[in-house]
């Protein structure tokens, strides 16, 4: 990484570019988009909310369908640039509200597949999250935002670890984890935080403990238990009155 004032640097290439260039190859099948986007690794958590009325948005990585004030955003790939690179575009386009519902693992015992947070603190292990914000413990942008939202959902606050590295989880890289305060690990949380600091947008992020690694790895065991848990959460923000 090139140094703390990296972040601070005006890049070459910007979203708002690739959104001019699909615009006049006539890429899009929209003129502009919900300003709201709730964005999930399976589409399978939107299905209550979805019907075959709902526009299907082309042009943009993943898939996305757009219904009342909301986008419903998945597909994109895994990890912290293949999401960073949706929510750039997405806001390039005029989206100013993002909400990031992920599985994770629990780095404790203590912490049940199923259970679900709001992400309090996201400490940036590795990754892009740099790029955009200097500091590796990263707090939302709008805490009052993301309170509101916790409170609508009955969720508890948690310090989560964010690294692109899941294959590189060793005792001591756990060992420093838990030592930052964190029980659960992903890979995006740390940069969404960061993005949204960088455009002064708000963003949250929900997570459910799907896995478990601790002295070893605990693979999930109920997965339509967790996707049923993605589901009423999508269901409570997008009742909640704005």
């Amino acid at each position: 990484m090139p140094g703390k004032e990296y972040h601070k640097e005006t890049a070459l290439l910007q979203a708002s570019m690739i959104v001019d260039w699909k615009r006049k190859r006539g890429v899009y099948n929209f003129q502009s988009l919900p300003g709201k986007a709730i964005v999930a690794l399976s589409h399978q958590a939107f299905t209550p909310q979805l019907n075959l009325f709902s526009k299907k948005i082309r042009g943009i990585n993943g898939r996305i369908s757009a219904e009342g004030e909301y986008l419903f955003c998945s597909g994109f790939g895994n990890g912290a640039p293949a999401l960073i690179t949706v929510l750039e575009e997405l806001r390039a386009l005029g989206v100013s509200e993002f909400i990031f519902i992920g599985l994770c693992a629990a780095l404790t015992t203590e912490i049940s597949p199923g259970n679900a947070f709001y992400v309090k603190q996201a400490w940036s292990a590795s990754g892009i999250t740099a790029s955009y914000f200097p500091d590796a413990m990263i707090e939302p942008y709008d805490p009052v935002y993301v309170q509101e939202l916790a409170t609508l959902c009955s969720l508890s606050g948690i310090t989560c670890c964010s690294t692109d590295n899941p294959f590189r989880e060793t005792p001591v890289f756990l060992q420093e984890a838990r030592a930052q305060g964190c029980q659960l690990i992903e890979m995006e949380c740390a940069a969404v935080y960061a993005f949204a600091h960088f455009y002064k947008v708000k963003a949250a992020c929900l997570l459910i403990a799907a896995d478990q690694i601790t002295e070893r790895w605990v693979a999930p065991s109920d997965m339509a238990s967790l996707l049923a848990v993605q589901q009423q959460l999508v269901g409570r923000i997008v009742k909640r009155k704005s």
